[in-house]
């Protein structure tokens, strides 16, 4: 009988007897009792388990045993497609009887039937591909088509968010590739999602719809990222994007469209936008003493043209569905625009403006979610598992438990790393390093990313907090350093990642994305250099709003709001090195901070055991150690 974890992950379990080079993990076996105990007896559970613990099978393998249907929600694409492709069918495959499982994405990430049909071939070198591919595949999933990037502008034509899909009244309704993956997973016992999914069925489902099939169990992997997420969608959002689309998808309607009033809707829309944009750019706060009028005016221009326009579409293109669409959408817009603007709008929430590359964004979200957690998911599910490999704060679970609002019953569970970062890794940090924020700051960490580059042969990632630090130093190195240099931003992130990985040498810099969420195991990085200490921007209203609150409470807004989150952030930039058993590196930490303030001490208590070096011969010599086994230090 495989009827328990150890059945399966124990040193005599089915996986040691039938999977070449299986290797039993203690770790990985506890973690998955314990998951097996909160799925079986209900409650909530937060784990941290290090890099290398296995946790992926831990918390499949009692998910697969329970009986139940199981929703593991993660926070990238990535790892949603590795439990797909590779951890799902491993146990598929040993498990007698098999697994019933489904992977379910956004509804942007599949082709949408009925725009292909509308859209006209195109000059773009893209089209020839997606024409092929639309005519062979199963399941309209983007990710099937990789040479077709994901950000190419072609997708926005041929895919659609939840607002502008027709739905039952779609005449590829039965066909549609969304229709056909909610159907497997309503047939499957363990259902794959992300993260912006999972909590857009908590809203749906708040208002009486729903998104995904019903469970009463999820797993939430990566779990560092859901409080994040969640705020995002217990909230509302408007931006140049959402109204573009509109705006697009009125221009397709036939039948004399009104094209005077939808090009009100775009003048009075770019008016809104080009008032509220932050003149710094990032995020700004609304101002505290009253909206000016002038943003008023804007707004209700723009809820004016939306609703005339909507009744001229209706008027001129008649009432067929796709118009009767952009009627509900311009309501949507509207109803959003006015809770955006409500001066006396929920207390609780913090209201924020934004600018992203050319467009503008406004938003509202709770300071924390924890309320609505608490009522839309604790209250509603059987067990729910919190997992990463980045969940604890100094030993503890307080900050994440505040951020999400757990029930103070909720169990924990801390498993660290396997890998010997005491052997394979060192943690570098310079002395007389200048102030982080200062002129001289880029200039040294170009010249310490010359230095230790030249130490591994290129091979690094270099992280940054900033987008303005990162083209500072860019600029420094982009004539200097002779190993290729990437950039993010010169390329989409997984373009990017591949470039990495094949290129002997290169080095790559990037901010925030490729922090956490990023796999390069082996020899492609031996080094990760990390510009500053992650503190969230002090100017953030969000953040601002999270420091208040905290103040409010008497409790002191920088110990419990901005240094458990850098902690967290930090470890995740980190565990960027050591992927493998195998891997061995540095990471160079660039801020003086670390050790000349005594919140330091928390910080580096959140990183790995890997002894710390302060000289450049020092760790020449270890790394020459370990690089080249058998040769002198």
């Amino acid at each position: 009988m495989i009827e328990t974890p150890d059945d399966v992950l124990g040193p005599n379990g089915l996986l040691a007897r039938t999977l070449p080079g299986f290797e039993w993990r203690p770790a990985q076996l506890a973690l998955a009792e314990r998951v097996a105990a909160v799925v079986a007896e209900g409650g909530v559970l937060l784990a941290e388990a290090g890099t290398g613990t296995g946790k992926t099978l831990a918390y499949l393998v009692p998910a697969v045993q329970s009986g139940r249907r199981v929703v593991i929600s993660t926070g990238t694409r990535a790892l949603q497609d590795q439990l797909a492709n590779k951890d799902l069918p491993l146990l598929r495959a040993a498990l007698p009887g098999g697994i019933s499982s489904a992977v379910l994405k956004g509804r942007r990430n599949y082709l949408c039937l009925q725009r292909f049909e509308e859209a006209p071939p195109k000059a773009d070198v893209a089209w020839p591909a997606l024409a092929r591919w639309r005519a062979t595949t199963a399941t309209g999933d983007r990710a099937e088509l990789p040479e077709v990037d994901e950000n190419a502008p072609v997708w926005d034509a041929l895919t659609v968010n939840a607002e502008a899909c027709l739905g039952g009244r779609c005449p590829h309704y039965e066909a549609c590739f969304v229709t056909r993956a909610r159907a497997r997973a309503a047939a499957a016992d363990v259902v794959v999602v992300n993260h912006h999914l999972y909590f857009a069925d908590l809203v749906v489902r708040e208002a009486g719809g729903a998104a995904l099939p019903d469970h009463d169990v999820v797993v939430f992997d990566e779990a560092h990222a859901v409080a994040d997420i969640a705020a995002v969608f217990f909230g509302v959002q408007v931006g140049t994007g959402r109204v573009e689309a509109w705006l697009r998808d009125a221009g397709r309607v036939g039948g004399g469209a009104p094209r005077v009033e939808v090009g009100a809707v775009a003048a009075a829309a770019a008016v809104l936008f080009e008032a509220l944009r932050p003149p710094e750019g990032g995020r700004a706060p609304w101002p505290d003493d009253g909206m000016p009028a002038a943003w008023v005016d804007a707004w209700l221009a723009l809820d004016d043209a939306l609703a005339e326009a909507a009744r001229a579409l209706v008027a001129g293109a008649g009432e067929g569905e796709p118009v009767a669409a952009l009627a509900r959408r311009a309501a949507a817009l509207r109803d959003d625009l006015a809770r955006l603007f409500d001066p006396h709008g929920d207390e609780t929430a913090v209201a924020f403006r934004e600018a992203r590359g050319r467009g503008t964004h406004l938003g509202r979200q709770p300071v924390d979610p924890g309320a609505r957690l608490e009522s839309s998911l604790y209250a509603r599910r059987h067990a729910v598992v919190f997992t990463s490999a980045t969940l604890a704060v100094d030993g503890g679970f307080d900050y994440a438990r505040r951020r999400l609002g757990v029930p103070d019953h909720a169990a924990e569970a801390l498993f660290e790393s396997p890998f010997d970062h005491a052997g394979r890794a060192r943690l570098f940090l310079p002395a007389d390093l200048p102030a982080p924020g200062s002129p001289q700051h880029p200039a040294a960490v170009a010249a310490w990313t010359e230095r230790l580059t030249a130490l591994t042969g290129g091979r690094a990632f270099v992280l940054f907090t900033s987008v303005r630090n990162l083209a500072a130093v860019h600029a420094r190195l982009r004539d200097r350093l002779p190993w290729p240099l990437l950039r993010q931003g010169e390329a989409p992130r997984d373009q990017l990642l591949t470039r990495f990985r094949t290129t002997p040498g290169a080095v790559l810099l990037g901010t925030a994305s490729f922090w956490e969420g990023v796999d390069v195991a082996g020899d492609a990085l031996s080094l990760v250099i990390i510009d500053k200490l992650p503190f969230g921007v002090p100017d953030d209203p969000v953040l601002q709003a999270r420091l208040a609150e905290a103040r409010d409470r008497g409790e002191d807004p920088f110990r419990r709001v901005q240094l458990p989150g850098a902690a967290l952030a930090l470890k995740q930039g980190f565990g960027r090195l050591l992927r493998t058993g195998a891997d061995r590196g540095i990471v160079a930490i660039l801020d003086p901070r670390l050790t000349a303030r005594g919140y330091g001490k928390v910080l580096l208590r959140a990183l790995p055991p890997a002894p710390v070096c302060r000289e450049l011969d020092e760790l020449a010599g270890w790394w020459r150690a370990v690089a080249e086994p058998g040769s002198p230090d």
